[in-house]
């Protein structure tokens, strides 16, 4: 059966807790908000990874490999550390209260939500599929 040899396939996964980050604490500066330094905890992280490979011999002495690798293969929203909004523990989206104006109770308007607080690099990198070949010769 020569389609079922030199072949490979590897499935990893990674797994992050949350980095932690400082709370809402108000405008204000009093003793209780010092010892809240880095109090919360950011939403985990998980990607999935897939490997796949296949040697095929073309004549003697030429092998052909081709190779398959999806990254974020679930395609999950990972955010990033610098993303987190204090005030919600998750990234900026439309309806949050406006960080500048925490207080008062300012919702988010939508073109700031959507301009600059969601931007894509507030995430890590969506799914990314890699087809590649490779020739190696004796």
């Amino acid at each position: 059966m020569p389609y079922l040899n030199n072949y490979g396939i590897s499935l990893t996964w990674n797994f992050g807790s949350g980095f932690p980050y400082t709370g809402f604490q108000g405008s204000r500066v009093t003793a209780r908000n010092v010892y809240l330094i880095n109090s919360e905890t950011a939403p985990y992280t998980t990607t999935l990874n897939l490997s796949i490979y296949k040697g095929i011999q073309v004549v003697q002495g030429i092998n052909l490999l081709v190779t398959l690798d999806v990254t974020n293969l679930l395609n999950r929203k990972n955010p990033i550390r610098s993303a987190i909004y204090n005030l919600t523990g998750d990234v900026y989206q439309y309806g949050d209260i406006d960080p500048n104006n925490p207080t008062q109770g300012v919702v988010l308007p939508w073109y700031k939500a959507e301009y600059s607080l969601l931007d894509p690099t507030n995430f890590e990198a969506p799914r990314q599929i890699l087809l590649g070949v490779k020739l190696n010769w004796d």
